[in-house]
């Protein structure tokens, strides 16, 4: 997916619209139907996703350069109730403004850094006053190719790791019924707070399966070993692009589950989808980042806007400071504790 940049155009004058999602409704609608940059962080059930689980008031800000026949607009979240910051858009690897021209995508960007209230845009590169972090890169794999050529594309290192699953007589299912998502989120949790963070609410999952399962856009895949469950991952499908969205692995996992479980979903993919959207990864994550290059997936980088100033603390991969400190406390609690925290927390980490 190429991510939106900005021209470096000083626009010409242009009125700011910011609407509630409310009132934007059908007009965003009207984007999603027309913009080929659209994808699964700009559509109604992704907005609808945030808009039930965590109350979040969502805008649209959109403009029209009159005389040049350009139009840009982006989906606002406003997640914190004490605070003016709008994000585009929380919980979201990236969704950028839609647009259908530079000169209107500069106009918008312009006119949002002058709203005076902070703004983070995902997928978005920008000029000054905007501070860019270049912290993430976006992996995917190409689909479109014959499963031989993705087979070949395989390192070493992850051929290997998939005869050891097979030796272990790992067993891979999926589906997306509630009885395979509560075994999702039951592992994710429990991988979450083994990593000092917590984890989304159950009704997060509930309301992902009302949302997602019943047109086929959602399959919950599990690997087990001897009737425990040992990794997990939850895809969205939006169009011909398949995403991975959360993934989740036991503790004491010796067994390389996770390589034989993708490479499942791989061989269920291709031909089916045209990519494979691995998400988002800190650049400076050394281990994930090997395993989704020895995948055969490409990279590229994955800017966050921000004005006024970009955070210090952006990514939870690399935590410093409060955020390590807290991280180490939350690692502690016990289980019961984390699980009724992180579900009314986690809403306010976005």
């Amino acid at each position: 997916m190429a991510l939106a940049a900005s021209a470096g155009i000083r626009p010409p004058a242009a009125d700011l619209r910011i609407d509630s999602y409310a009132q934007a409704q059908e007009s965003w609608r009207e984007w999603l139907a027309r913009s080929p940059q659209a994808g699964l962080y700009h559509g109604e059930r992704w907005l609808g996703l945030l808009q039930r689980v965590y109350r979040m008031p969502l805008s649209v800000a959109q403009i029209e350069l009159t005389r040049e026949g350009q139009r840009a607009a982006c989906v606002l979240a406003h997640p914190h109730p004490f605070s003016k910051r709008a994000v585009a858009l929380p919980f979201s690897d990236y969704a950028p403004p839609l647009a259908t021209g530079a000169r209107a995508r500069t106009a918008l960007l312009d006119l949002l850094a002058n709203q005076r209230s902070p703004v983070e845009l995902r997928g978005q590169n920008a000029q000054s006053p905007w501070q860019v972090s270049s912290t993430f890169a976006l992996w995917s794999l190409d689909l479109r190719r014959p499963l031989a050529q993705l087979q070949a594309g395989l390192a070493t290192n992850f051929r290997r790791n998939l005869k050891r699953a097979a030796r272990a007589l790992v067993q891979v299912e999926y589906g997306a019924d509630s009885a395979l998502l509560t075994r999702f989120h039951a592992l994710h949790g429990e991988a979450r707070r083994r990593h000092g963070l917590p984890a989304p609410p159950a009704r997060f999952f509930r309301a992902l399966g009302q949302l997602f399962a019943p047109s086929g856009e959602l399959e919950v895949w599990i690997a087990s070993r001897a009737g425990r469950d040992l990794c997990a991952v939850v895809l969205l499908r939006d169009g011909q692009r398949l995403y991975y969205k959360w993934g989740a692995r036991a503790s004491g996992d010796t067994f390389a589950t996770s390589h034989l479980l993708l490479w499942q979903v791989i061989e269920r993919a291709a031909g089916r989808c045209a990519v494979l959207d691995l998400g988002r990864a800190d650049v400076r994550n050394a281990g994930l980042n090997r395993f989704k290059a020895e995948l055969g997936a490409q990279a590229e980088p994955l800017p966050y806007a921000f004005v006024p100033r970009a955070p210090r603390n952006l990514s939870a991969e690399h935590l410093g400071g409060l955020g390590l400190l807290l991280s180490r406390v939350w690692k502690r609690l016990p289980p019961p504790l984390a699980r009724a925290l992180g579900g009314a927390i986690y809403g306010l980490l976005a």
